[in-house]
């Protein structure tokens, strides 16, 4: 299990790198400045804008709405959707968190019916994951002796003590 675990979150941290390193590459002017929004079923955030510097193409980009001075493909128009295309194509196929269920045999979410979508990921070569307590009974029975369970007190701790560990999360 750790080791597909580990498959997994190594593959979307590389994922995340080549997209940076292509949003460097391909978007003309780009000043390293993005508007990220939490995703609820990726483990890294979803771009919703970039700023530039410089003048921007009005018929490849749209200023966001509510966020002025970040752009995002205009998708009315042929530019803005081949724009929205190679981004898409750039960004590759990611993991979808509702996987975590499957890995860890625990109960599926019912639709309808309130869950929280575990967090997964690695911190010096460690896999943290957090779940909701609703999940809890099915890992402890299926996992047992895989995992170190923690308060959220210590969860905190650790985090506090290791510079907030917020890259890209």
């Amino acid at each position: 299990m750790y080791a597909e675990l580990f498959d997994i979150l190594t593959k979307e941290e590389q994922r995340n790198e080549d997209f940076k390193k292509w949003q460097v590459d391909n978007l003309p002017e780009f000043n390293h400045n993005i508007l990220t929004q939490r995703s609820p079923w990726y483990i890294y955030d979803n771009v919703v804008g970039w700023k530039f510097e410089g003048d921007i193409d009005s018929k490849t980009w749209k200023e966001v709405k509510d966020w002025p001075g970040y752009y995002a493909p205009n998708k009315r128009t042929k530019a803005g959707k081949e724009m929205q295309e190679r981004i898409l194509k750039a960004r590759g196929h990611r993991f979808n968190r509702l996987g975590f269920f499957e890995i860890f045999k625990t109960t599926t979410p019912v639709y309808g019916q309130p869950f929280t979508i575990p967090i997964g990921f690695i911190y010096e070569n460690a896999i943290y994951m957090v779940f909701d307590d609703g999940n809890y009974n099915d890992i402890k029975k299926n996992c047992a002796g895989m995992y170190t369970e923690i308060t959220h007190g210590e969860w905190n701790e650790l985090i506090d003590n290791n510079g907030g560990m917020n890259d890209g999360m």
